[in-house]
């Protein structure tokens, strides 16, 4: 504090007068003593200048609070052993107290790696934020039961008896209580991101849809020639499975066309190239065919065709049929997706802005679950191939790719099947949820230029020629980014158990994908010239590219925990939306189902409406009323619900 002059300090002995020493003439702006300022938090609301209801209780006690809440005084005995989680929520609580502070360090002390400035950093942040965790959460999500219910809905309440009368309501959840990272585009090579981002702006689209799809773009022109080496003993190849969810009408088959288009033009250009020797080889297959059945009525008239037979038979086994090329294909079965795996080498691709191929893997049209092709073909394990006629084959390292563009509902039934999640296909997906620019979007944007849908094509064109080898070729990391992603890996997995505990079989997978991710990036930052290098140089991973790899990851992680939780939500929350719309724009403050039935008379049975009003209650948007007591004749009056204030004092959007 700066002390005015002419005053006089009465906090020490001598009470010194405040004078002069020196003038400068120098100005100084506030802003100049920020860094001198106290660390204290004021006990302030997050984004509002009024002062919140604890602040006008501070006299509560950090101690008293201990111990009257079994799950502090859980917290306080245990700390040595302390979750991080659960650690934090005993803080969100005392920071709120007004000896908070230094009850908080006391109690975290006895932690092995406590450390005054972390700790003081949490207690600051927790003050300031003001969101104490509920004992609803405490329950359910950090699992701690005290047994009791001392009727307030935060540990703190029980020390602020104000507090207690005013918490009726509290400011509701909001229903998509995520806020996503944007696609780092930058860590795409330099073509594929211009190429990107141009399409986003001409589709008006979220840039995150074509960048996640540029993945498995990659995936498509690379699988079965690379494998990522992370280990002496532990290979990656370079296929990835990538599902971005968008409501309909957010032009994604506009996307997913201009995506693959260089895809498209390079086998049709291929397909044309070979039609004749492909008609050539069928008919050599039908001579064959024809020779063996003379062959086979001679022998059966006696005469001597042995030798003959034997050459026939060798000529059959040896001759391969040529295919035509076929890249990737939309709508298949998993019977007809084996056959394309063993005609193409093992190799194949699903690109779709549908998500049939799930009601195809659950049995819409065969009645059993069959996803042992889709999950073999992800991790490369050997398929057994049965055909008539011919005996059994079996496709020796598979590599399928898989890129879904479909809506909310189809994440849903992903997530509803039970075989799919317990047997690990949800774990496999890359999941992206991008924000919806439906009602922002421009009718004259600026189309994608020449000269980077051209760069775009050839870059994916170079990749394209590179030949199928019999063994694919090894990428490595360099040491830098073999220690990169050690470090991350070591990052992750103690998250498994803790805060990715309800995506961990996902999560599990992440450094898997992400040496995949930094595979795809390695060969598509360069290019090669297979005509006049007979032995190009290797592929290594050096540490920027690893980097990138790691930022798509931690994307992708916070767009899985966004898509996990949202699987089977999808359809409450819009209902959940459309009746909060229908009672702010009526002015409601109470009702009924029937007033409700009234508004929104896209509800026709009153059962169909009881989870809606579930929902908005759990999130604390409405509360039930209790009834009061009925003497009369003839049946009650009908439950009454009352609508929280905050939704007619704030402008939200649904």
């Amino acid at each position: 504090m700066l002390r005015a002059v002419g005053t006089v300090n009465h906090k020490t002995a001598e009470r010194p007068l405040c004078k002069v020493v020196s003038f400068t003439e120098v100005r100084y702006d506030p802003s100049d003593f920020e860094k001198y300022a106290s660390a204290q938090p004021a006990k302030m609301t997050a984004g509002t200048n009024e002062k919140d209801g604890f602040a006008l209780m501070g006299t509560g006690s950090g101690r008293e609070l201990i111990e009257k809440c079994f799950f502090l005084q859980h917290c306080r005995n245990d700390a040595e052993s302390l979750p991080e989680p659960v650690w934090y929520a005993a803080i969100t609580n005392l920071a709120q107290t007004a000896d908070g502070e230094s009850v908080i360090h006391e109690i975290s002390s006895p932690y092995p790696r406590y450390t005054y400035e972390e700790t003081q950093r949490k207690y600051i942040h927790a003050a300031q934020e003001n969101k104490p965790v509920t004992c609803r959460y405490i329950k359910e999500r950090l699992g701690f039961d005290c047994g009791k219910d001392c009727g307030v809905k935060a540990p703190v309440t029980l020390v602020h008896r104000k507090k207690q009368q005013e918490s009726a309501w509290e400011k509701p959840i909001p229903f998509d209580a995520f806020t996503l990272p944007a696609f780092p585009v930058d860590a795409l090579p330099k073509e594929i991101a211009d190429y990107v981002t141009a399409l986003a702006e001409s589709t008006q689209t979220p840039v995150d849809m074509a960048a996640s799809s540029a993945l498995p773009v990659l995936s498509v022109c690379m699988q079965g020639k690379y494998k990522v080496r992370a280990k002496a003993d532990w290979c990656e190849p370079v296929n990835t499975f990538v599902l971005n969810v968008m409501e309909p009408s957010e032009r994604k088959s506009a996307v997913e066309s201009a995506m693959v288009r260089p895809i498209n033009r390079y086998e049709s250009e291929i397909n044309k190239r070979i039609a004749a020797g492909i008609e050539s080889s069928k008919m050599q297959g039908r001579i064959l065919e024809r020779r063996q059945k003379a062959l086979e009525d001679q022998d059966a008239k006696g005469k001597d065709v042995k030798a003959e037979m034997e050459r026939i038979v060798q000529d059959i086994a040896t001759h391969k049929e040529l295919k035509p090329l076929r890249l990737f294909v939309d709508d298949v079965t998993t019977e007809k997706l084996t056959q394309i795996l063993s005609d193409n080498d093992g190799r194949a691709a699903i690109l779709s802005t549908e998500g049939g191929i799930f009601d195809t893997l659950a049995g819409i049209y065969t009645k059993s679950v069959n996803i042992d092709v889709v999950l073999k073909g992800y991790s490369g394990d050997c398929i057994k191939v049965d055909r008539i006629g011919r005996g059994s084959e079996s496709i020796m390292d598979p590599a399928l790719t898989i890129l879904l563009m479909a809506q909310p509902s189809v994440l849903s039934g992903l997530m509803r099947n039970d075989t799919f999640r317990g047997r690990g296909l949800t774990a496999r997906f890359l999941y992206c949820v991008p924000a919806s620019f439906v009602g922002s979007r421009k009718y004259r944007s600026m189309t994608v230029p020449d000269d980077i849908a051209q760069a775009y094509e050839r870059r994916i064109k170079n990749m394209l020629e590179d030949a199928y080898p019999e063994e694919p070729e090894l990428i490595t990391l360099s040491p830098e980014a073999d220690e990169m992603i050690e470090a991350f890996a070591e990052e992750l997995e103690p998250k498994l158990k803790e805060e990715y505990a309800d995506i961990s079989d996902w999560a599990g997978k992440l450094v898997g994908n992400t040496h995949r991710i930094a595979g795809l990036l390695c060969r598509a930052s360069i290019f090669r010239y297979p005509d006049y290098l007979d032995d190009p140089e290797p592929l290594v991973i050096d540490a920027a590219t690893m980097a990138n790899a790691i930022r798509i990851a931690r994307y992708f992680i916070e767009h899985a925990r966004a898509a996990f939780s949202l699987m089977g939500a999808d359809v409450t929350v819009k209902q959940s939306k459309y009746v909060l719309n229908a009672i702010k724009n009526a002015g409601l403050t109470a009702f009924s189902k029937r007033d409700i039935m009234r508004l929104c008379r896209s509800f026709k049975k009153a059962d169909e409406l009881q989870p809606v009003l579930d929902h908005l209650v759990d999130y604390g948007y409405v509360s039930v009323k209790e009834p009061e007591p009925y003497s009369g004749k003839g049946r009650p009056p009908a439950q009454t619900y009352v609508v929280n204030p905050w939704l007619f004092e704030n402008d939200p959007s649904f």
